[in-house]
């Protein structure tokens, strides 16, 4: 459940209102990360699918498929919002693809 603020699922709150405690490793790299703001909706008209739309499995080579084909775009629209382009190392992006893995149809 999220924390006590809304009490809603994780997956349908707002930004901010589930604690770091409530969340997996995998979970708050996605969060920490920044992936959230577009993935998750928090920033309209990014352009970005959002988490579930989807589909498994992720691994390394996907993820640099799809950054290859979107990463010009997303970058653009990471500017555009101000935020950083993310940098992970390699037991943080083991999590994101967990997490993603976790979540995908």
């Amino acid at each position: 459940m999220c924390s006590s603020i809304c009490g809603d699922r994780r997956k349908s709150c707002p930004k901010n209102l589930v604690s770091d405690s409530e969340m997996t490793g995998p979970e708050r790299n996605f969060q920490r990360k920044n992936c959230a703001e577009c993935h998750e909706g928090h920033l309209a008209n990014t352009g970005a699918p959002p988490l579930s739309s989807f589909k498994g499995p992720f691994d390394a080579v996907r993820m640099a498929t799809v950054l290859w084909s979107h990463g010009p775009t997303m970058l653009a629209k990471m500017k555009e919002a101000r935020i950083p382009w993310p940098r992970f190392k390699e037991s943080e992006m083991l999590d994101l693809l967990t997490y993603l893995n976790g979540v995908a149809k």
